[in-house]
């Protein structure tokens, strides 16, 4: 999909370590040598938040939604990203608008209306497509498309898988899934996606 911009969430923190800090003072009398300091222990507690990250390797421009003529399938297109961070990782995805398909097919039965991103065809046009966060690979989560709400999130342990994960974006789509049932036309659609990736304590 010619998307007019992928964005990304990121949540940092500061990394710290428990310890102890130790003081010079100086007193203001009564030493034989007044420049010799007293030493005191000064408890220190820095918390380690919860961090994530992603980034997208080979860039943004891979991932398209491409119609071809009614007798050829629409190809399913990835983005690959990878998350770095030290917590419950999770990616979620949702589309800049969404339409309403009135009859959404799954293979040959109509199951009703739902609700799908929207891709428009410059000069005209319109096309439902799902969305599909694979992370980590070989986990998928769709759009919630009875509600029209994003991809739901699949905490990753980013400490036991090694502080990085990979994952991959696809847009799926069907030649009937148009808000009128009538063949959509010929071309690359258009759309935003905002991906955002967050991080919970383990």
């Amino acid at each position: 999909m010619d998307t007019k911009g992928i964005k990304s969430a990121m949540f940092f923190a500061a990394i710290g370590t428990a310890g102890t800090m130790l003081l010079a003072v100086v007193p203001a009398g009564g030493q034989t040598n007044p420049w010799a300091p007293l030493q005191t222990t000064v408890p220190l507690s820095v918390e380690v938040l919860p961090i994530a990250e992603i980034q997208f390797p080979e860039g943004v421009n891979g991932l398209h939604l491409y119609v071809p003529p009614a007798n050829s399938t629409i190809p399913d297109t990835g983005l690959h990203f990878k998350v770095r961070g030290n917590a419950l990782a999770w990616v979620r995805a949702q589309p800049d608008e969404f339409m309403l398909i009135q009859s959404y097919y799954v293979g040959n039965t109509n199951v009703g209306p739902r609700y799908l991103g929207k891709g428009e065809l410059p000069g005209g046009g319109t096309i439902g497509y799902n969305i599909q966060v694979e992370f980590p690979v070989g986990i998928f989560a769709n759009l919630n498309i009875v509600a029209g709400q994003p991809t739901p999130a699949n905490p990753v342990d980013m400490v036991a898988a090694g502080g990085e994960v990979d994952g991959f974006l696809h847009l799926l789509a069907s030649h009937r899934w148009t808000a009128d049932g009538t063949m959509p036309g010929v071309g690359d659609y258009l759309g935003d996606i905002l991906v955002t990736v967050g991080a919970d304590p383990l």
